[in-house]
């Protein structure tokens, strides 16, 4: 076993062990006692998983994962939830970036989130060990990222910094051989990964909001209690990894709504990481829908555009639809500090040109807190 997949290993197997470590160390007050705290109280871990192979295929987008910690509802930027004073750099952001300022008049709270993430893109046969200049390219990306919200039921602003890399270092590779050939869960092995687009650092900037069209009394957001509400959003990406704008709808109905927005998990970069919600709602399940259609602009996707490979080729990238029509549908389930989240995003139209007709774009998330 290579080095390098010895490494994957122990990251996955790192980002696996730490969501039960936080969980239990939340428990315990100053006293080393053991004390109830509201969910938006605590921290909260989430763990990432998309795969198109949900949909059939194992294509385009591959695969993709992140593990994220949000921080509990804030009232200020200024200290951190255990009374330190926070970084001069988040403060800032926090205080001084449009729409971002909690507490006070403003009748909003805040979260700010940390978090890893790895991107893995494939052309269609990936037993074929030369270059495939005429599907996607073979791609990997992994990066860290830090997000700050402030929201109420009313308003959502979010402002995200990623910063990660293109290339080997992202030990794609490596992590797609693991789950193929190490655990066994597919008899294709990869073979063509020396033509992935070569080392490239990246750097995105996104921002986001959404408002609320149309939303019930504040009872309605209970246990047990049918509620829906309607929402308006917008999003930019700024930076070398993904360039768009983007404008959606957010339709949410189901038993214990949670007051806030609906989780929407893009991979960051290609969106914002964020816990937009404050729920469940009391100690009961709560089982809830959303509907997500959304129109994007793309003006560049560093995984599609193409350059320089590993083993010294080059690919010339692939044309792709820069309009993008998109549903995402969620179902969405928790109960005290446990919530699921399965969202499908469908394509309804192809928007890869001149590859292979069964490449698929569709895939499903799975985000488990």
């Amino acid at each position: 076993m290579s080095i390098h997949r010895g490494l994957a290993i122990v990251l996955w197997l790192l980002g696996f062990a730490m969501l039960p470590l936080d969980v239990a160390a939340q428990d315990a007050d100053d006293s080393g006692g053991k004390q109830e705290k509201p969910r938006e109280q605590m921290y909260m871990w989430r763990f990432e998983f998309d795969n198109d192979i949900f949909s059939g295929s194992d294509d385009a987008f591959s695969n993709g994962w992140s593990l994220q910690r949000h921080s509990p509802a804030l009232d200020t930027w200024d200290v951190r939830p255990n009374g330190k004073r926070r970084a001069g750099f988040s403060r800032w952001i926090g205080n001084h970036f449009p729409g971002l300022k909690v507490g006070g008049t403003t009748g909003k709270v805040g979260r700010r989130t940390i978090g890893i993430s790895q991107i893995i893109q494939t052309p269609e046969d990936i037993t074929n060990p030369a270059a495939q200049p005429d599907d996607v390219p073979w791609a990997g990306t992994a990066g860290l990222h830090e997000s700050w919200i402030s929201f109420d039921n009313v308003w959502l602003y979010a402002f995200q910094i990623f910063v990660g890399v293109m290339g080997p270092a992202s030990l794609a590779e490596e992590t797609q051989k693991f789950v193929h050939d190490d655990l066994g869960l597919s008899s294709n092995s990869p073979r063509g990964w020396d033509n992935q687009i070569d080392t490239k650092a990246l750097f995105n900037v996104n921002y986001a909001l959404r408002h609320k069209l149309a939303a019930p009394s504040d009872d309605r957001y209970q246990s047990g209690r049918f509620a829906g509400d309607l929402a308006i959003g917008g999003q930019a990406g700024l930076g070398n990894f993904f360039r768009f704008v983007e404008a959606q709808l957010e339709l949410r109905f189901g038993w214990g709504l949670p007051p806030g927005f609906t989780h929407i998990p893009d991979a960051p970069g290609r969106g914002i990481m964020m816990e937009p919600s404050l729920g469940p709602p009391s100690d009961h399940w709560h089982v809830y829908f959303s509907i997500v259609p959304r129109y994007t602009y793309y003006g560049a996707i560093a995984t599609m555009d193409g350059g320089d490979t590993y083993n010294g080729g080059f690919h010339p990238g692939v044309d792709y639809d820069k309009n993008v029509f998109q549903t995402l549908f969620g179902l969405h389930i928790g109960k005290k500090r446990f919530s699921a989240h399965i969202t499908y995003y469908y394509f309804p139209s192809a928007e890869l040109i001149n590859v292979p007709t069964e490449t698929s774009l569709s895939w499903a998330n799975v985000s488990l807190e």
